[in-house]
């Protein structure tokens, strides 16, 4: 029988989000051995947040100093170039032994998003983020064309 979310408030039950809720509560968080876990969990989870957001902080003033003494364009990014190049070339040489092709595309599609939202987050010139995107698509999609080809077009989504 279906109840409708009014009926179950007008007769005071609660409704599936409320139990749902109260059965996590009671079962998950009132365990013992769980609740001491899950509280340092999420408060080592806080500090980690917080730590990534300085270091960005610091990042995006490092970067801005780059640019201050002129040494972004000559020092800095080619150094960051090629060591994201070693980087993503291990990482794709590894992945596509350990991976499915579905499995790989979906992974590498989310580095090279997150590596431009970083770029962006801590200040990284456009063109720089822009040679980051084509170096990762080459080592990422045009390397790994016969890797790549092994899975037909319709699994891939």
């Amino acid at each position: 029988m279906f109840m409708d979310r009014s009926h179950l408030l007008a007769n005071g039950k609660p409704t599936l989000d409320k139990f749902q809720l109260s059965l996590f509560h009671d079962v998950v968080f009132e365990n013992s051995e769980l609740q001491p876990q899950i509280l340092t969990g999420a408060l080592e989870y806080m500090q980690l947040l917080e730590e990534v957001t300085r270091h960005r902080n610091l990042l995006h003033k490092a970067i801005a100093l780059f640019h201050n003494i002129g040494v972004y364009q000559t020092i800095f990014e080619p150094r960051l170039l090629a060591q994201l190049q070693e980087l993503s070339y291990n990482w794709s040489k590894e992945a596509t032994l350990k991976m499915d092709v579905p499995s790989y595309i979906k992974t590498a599609t989310g580095i090279m998003e997150r590596a431009v939202k970083t770029g962006q987050e801590v200040g990284l010139d456009s063109s720089t983020r822009t040679s980051i995107m084509t170096m990762m698509e080459h080592i990422f999609i045009d390397r790994q064309q016969t890797y790549l080809s092994l899975c037909p077009l319709s699994v891939v989504h």
